[in-house]
């Protein structure tokens, strides 16, 4: 059964609305991980990654935990050999 916390994200809107719903779209990556549903869990980081860059740029307002964050997110689409 596929969960999901949030509705999808409709990028031809305004994004600033979903901002506050970025810390979900990481946990459902994390979610989904756990569950082995690669699927679910792409899907999901790439949500994350981008709003998570878009606050960054946008708001110019760094935190170390959400550029952890990012890294994890990047590391998970990118996987070094």
């Amino acid at each position: 059964m596929h969960h999901a916390l949030m509705p999808l994200c409709h990028y031809a809107l305004s994004i600033t609305p979903f901002m506050p719903f970025t810390p979900f779209y990481f946990a459902e990556a994390e979610l989904s991980l756990d569950r082995g549903d690669t699927e679910s869990t792409m899907a999901y980081t790439r949500k994350a990654l981008l709003l998570f860059e878009y606050i960054d740029k946008a708001y110019k307002t760094y935190t170390q935990v959400r550029i952890d964050k990012i890294n994890i997110l990047h590391q998970r689409l990118n996987p070094t050999p």
